[in-house]
């Protein structure tokens, strides 16, 4: 089992790198918006100092509440997902590395850039692709992935 969570800290760290690189490009490119497919998607460079969809939260409370989440998410994992499944270990990654690629830009520079812009919808970045598919994944597989082994118990 540590062998697996190990797989999964590194996936995770790997990802969270991935996404700073993506931000710190967007820091040194995106002066101005980039349309790439006219109003509908679209580079553009924003600050987030809430939480989701830039909703207002005290800084403190945010950044513990992330650390805190993130933490959980690991304990709850082990408990409930059967991590020798490679898609239980991928998710679960995807998930970890996205709110570590948060946490850090939160602890660096006091907010989480963002730069994807699809239509109307609030700009994100790819620490939140990576938390919604690691998400998506665990719903989508979780008849196949949950730890029965802990349940018959």
């Amino acid at each position: 089992m540590k062998k697996m969570f190990g797989q999964i800290l590194i996936l995770a760290s790997v990802l969270a790198l991935a996404d700073q690189t993506t931000k710190w490009v967007a820091v040194r490119h995106l002066e101005t918006p980039v349309s790439l497919v006219g109003d509908i998607f679209m580079l553009e460079y924003t600050e987030n100092t809430g939480m989701a969809f830039g909703l207002p939260m005290p800084y403190g409370i945010l950044l513990f509440g992330s650390i805190f989440l993130l933490i959980l998410i690991g304990f709850i994992a082990k408990k409930e997902l059967d991590l020798r499944k490679l898609t239980a270990r991928l998710a679960v990654a995807l998930v970890m590395g996205g709110a570590l690629g948060n946490i850090i830009d939160r602890i660096v520079n006091g907010y989480v850039i963002d730069f994807i812009k699809i239509w109307k919808w609030p700009n994100f970045n790819v620490a939140d692709i990576f938390i919604t598919a690691g998400i998506l994944l665990i719903i989508i597989f979780y008849a196949k992935i949950r730890n029965d082994e802990q349940r018959r118990n």
